[in-house]
């Protein structure tokens, strides 16, 4: 600007609001500079407009600069301008990720004061500082206020108030909650499952999440979920091997694709389980063919180690041959060998490695 200025340019407000927005929007660019540059239109005569503080703002707050934002709210007011609800919001966004609730009470009062109307963003942002703070039942009277200004509240604020519930395991009042949402006419969604199976897992309704997990695959489309494969590692651990075969089958008739960490916990704990009858291998074996198929990219980790895969031999030969197979198959295919997997091969299964070239 110094150097259009110098050659003789002349400049508007247009161009400064452009340049500042550019720059607003550059990477590397600190919060400094874009204040920086603020003062400098008003060194040469330019007033800052809404649409230039509001970008300032926007910056700010993506940079993690909470605080700073808050200064430029308060210097939007000094200079004679009213904020809208947008800069507010933004501000309020920006204390909240900061962690200063404190101001956040603050500014959302303020804009109250102001006689501005929130709208159903700004509750929500607001809603979530109040969770942060543990504080859900301040969370859930913020509906009641939300409807008498007629602020609809929407999925987003209930999947809120309800991971925050079930974070603190109280689930009787998430599902209370979810009753509340479907008499609204709020419709869930896959993300609100997927908050209610975390909650009944985490607190050990493992019959529940199981139930509720079968729920979801009949109700919702999804090619990949990371709560499902939650679910079956802590099945795994819990011993419950054949209950998570179940599942896992479930999950591929539904065109689900299991990640890795499903299928590295049903490999690891097969051969444990006290559950375990004939027919479980059976599915094993066939739970490892549609392994093949998918070709997942735990079969390059190298979590089968040999000690794991001795006791897998001990037991069924056939099934530890079928996971040997599989792991050559993929590792050879990514040119990725790990360490415990070949001393594992090469003393179980010389020919395999014969076979691919390897030895």
């Amino acid at each position: 600007m110094k150097c259009m200025i110098s050659n003789g340019y002349d400049l508007d407000v247009k161009i400064c609001s452009l340049v500042l927005s550019s720059l607003c929007e550059q990477k590397g660019v600190g919060g400094l500079e874009v204040v920086g540059f603020v003062e400098e239109m008003k060194k040469v005569g330019f007033c800052p407009g809404m649409l230039d503080y509001s970008n300032v703002i926007r910056c700010l707050v993506k940079q993690g600069k909470g605080l700073d934002a808050l200064r430029v709210l308060c210097k939007m007011k000094v200079e004679g301008m009213k904020p809208d609800v947008v800069c507010y919001t933004m501000v309020l966004y920006g204390v909240i990720a900061n962690g200063d609730y404190k101001n956040a009470d603050k500014v959302f009062d303020e804009l109250l004061v102001l006689g501005l109307v929130p709208d159903v963003y700004t509750y929500n942002v607001y809603i979530n500082g109040l969770c942060n703070q543990n504080n859900v039942e301040a969370g859930i009277k913020m509906i009641t206020c939300m409807d008498e200004l007629g602020c609809k509240p929407n999925l987003i604020t209930y999947n809120l108030l309800l991971k925050a519930l079930c974070k603190n395991e109280e689930l009787s009042r998430a599902r209370e909650l979810v009753s509340e949402m479907t008499l609204n006419g709020v419709g869930v969604n896959l993300q609100t499952h997927i908050i209610m199976l975390d909650g009944l897992f985490c607190k050990g309704d493992v019959d529940e999440a199981c139930s509720f997990m079968e729920e979801m695959l009949d109700k919702f489309m999804c090619r990949r979920c990371s709560a499902y494969d939650d679910v079956i590692y802590g099945l795994c651990q819990r011993g419950l091997v054949c209950k998570a075969m179940d599942l896992l089958l479930k999950m591929v008739d539904k065109n689900v694709v299991p990640g890795a960490r499903a299928w590295e916990a049903l490999l690891l704990s097969s051969g444990t389980g006290p559950c375990l009858v004939e027919n479980t291998w059976t599915n094993l074996l066939h739970v490892q063919r549609i392994w093949l198929v998918y070709q997942t990219e735990s079969t390059v980790k190298g979590r089968i180690h040999h000690a794991k895969l001795k006791q897998i031999w001990a037991i069924q030969p056939d099934s530890a041959h079928c996971t040997f197979a599989g792991l050559l198959s993929i590792s050879v295919s990514k040119n990725v060998w790990q360490r415990d997997l070949y001393l594992s091969m090469a003393h179980y299964e010389p020919n395999l490695l014969l076979l691919s070239g390897s030895i």
